[in-house]
């Protein structure tokens, strides 16, 4: 009897959008995130290469497919785990490859070739077995065709569905081996094929554990033009990190007075946090910081809203030049409770201030939503070196902003 392979479908449909969109994230917070769009170009070469696959070649066509579905399973599952270890554990320098071809600089070149190829192979392998597993349920079981590309939808939907939550529950890399978790196929593989039942339980098994146990996975070796590289800290300045679906928070200390902590936003400067002591003389800076500038033409005590609060350090500039309220708009949740809850005594509370009320919230539906006019509506380069980046060189052609249009900007 054949089986109906709904649920398979369903299931490696899933895993495949969960580890695409989880690994957007790391490659955003890895190189720069440019490189997201390559993981969306090797999903989609691994998928079709799979299907091609199974066209050209015989031998896989005759392979009765209740062994070899179950097969590409645990074979994607694995090649997640061991595939999300070269990502993280490699040293990839993306710029350094570019200067070097651009210099004629071979060697380094394809030192740093060799390492993209390596990254690139390791993060192709599970999208093509997942290839390999789908064509084959679509070949030999083609009179179920329309309800089996609804379980692939279904499966895609969840997948998107879920992938949000997951990442601001376990990390990206915790959902990547979520993802592997998901691949492994041990139906089937339980009915058809027991060796590979064995297998695929033990993958099962420390997929899931690592997936629970995210905060212990590797972290992604971020290329050296980046904040956050290796050469440009060490791990003892970093005081606080965590992963969010908008982009990867960490927050580093800055200069030799404490008196500065610095935020990368996907291992890029994003922004800073000032240290307040309730001493006036040491907000004297903003004097003669372009801060300053709004406020030699705006009335006294004016109202402020600030799209991007990130860090605070322009609701203190704000205050300090004699705002009668501040509103501080920040997007990110985790960039919100830096202010909130995890530097709260170092940035002086500044979110219990009577005169500052701090939103997590997206600033054009604020916008929308909001009565109350304001003096100056101050843009902080509401951005990030992230993945949803629009902002940095011909980035709107990849990723679209709703704070820059003309809707915004009239409301």
């Amino acid at each position: 009897m054949i089986r109906r392979l709904y649920l398979e479908t369903l299931l490696i449909s899933l895993a495949v959008i969960l580890l695409e969109v989880s690994y957007t994230r790391v490659f955003s917070f890895k190189l720069v995130y440019y490189f997201t769009y390559l993981i969306i170009g090797i999903s989609l070469l691994g998928l079709g290469a799979g299907g091609v696959f199974v066209a050209l070649f015989r031998g896989l066509r005759r392979m009765p497919a209740s062994r070899l579905i179950p097969a590409c399973c645990v074979a994607a599952s694995g090649a997640v785990f061991g595939g999300y270890l070269v990502v993280a554990k490699t040293p990839l320098n993306a710029f350094d490859l570019i200067n070097a071809l651009s210099a004629g600089a071979i060697r380094l070149a394809l030192g740093e070739g060799a390492k993209l190829a390596l990254v690139c192979t390791s993060v192709f392998i599970p999208f093509f077995s997942a290839g390999l597993a789908l064509a084959t349920i679509f070949a030999t079981q083609t009179e179920r065709i329309n309800r089996l590309y609804f379980a692939d939808l279904l499966g895609a939907g969840i997948g998107c569905a879920v992938c949000i939550p997951l990442i601001a529950a376990i990390s990206p890399p915790g959902c990547v081996m979520a993802a592997g978790f998901v691949f492994a196929g041990l139906r089937l593989a339980l009915a058809e094929a027991r060796p590979l039942a064995v297998a695929g339980g033990a993958l099962a098994l420390v997929l899931a554990l690592s997936a629970a146990l995210a905060a212990r996975l590797p972290d992604p070796v971020a290329d050296q033009v980046k904040t956050m590289s290796p050469a440009k800290h060490s791990q003892a300045d970093v005081l606080f990190s965590r992963w969010s679906p908008v982009f990867r928070i960490d927050v580093v200390r800055f200069g030799a007075d404490d008196s500065t902590l610095l935020l990368a936003h996907d291992g890029m400067w994003g922004s800073v946090i000032k240290r307040l002591d309730g001493d006036p003389t040491t907000l004297t800076h903003y004097d003669a910081d372009e801060r300053s500038l709004p406020f030699r033409v705006l009335e006294p005590a004016p109202t402020v809203l600030i799209i991007g609060a990130a860090g605070g350090n322009e609701i203190v500039a704000a205050l300090h030049f004699g705002a009668a309220h501040v509103t501080g708009v920040e997007l990110n949740p985790v960039t919100y409770s830096l202010l909130t809850t995890h530097f709260a005594d170092f940035s002086g509370h500044l979110a219990e201030n009577p005169r500052v009320t701090l939103l997590n919230a997206e600033g054009r539906s604020f916008l929308k939503a909001s009565r109350q006019r304001y003096d100056l509506i101050w843009f902080v380069a509401p951005d990030s070196y992230a993945a949803m980046n629009a902002a940095t060189s011909g980035a709107f052609v990849l990723s679209e902003s709703y704070l820059y249009t003309t809707e915004m900007i009239e409301e």
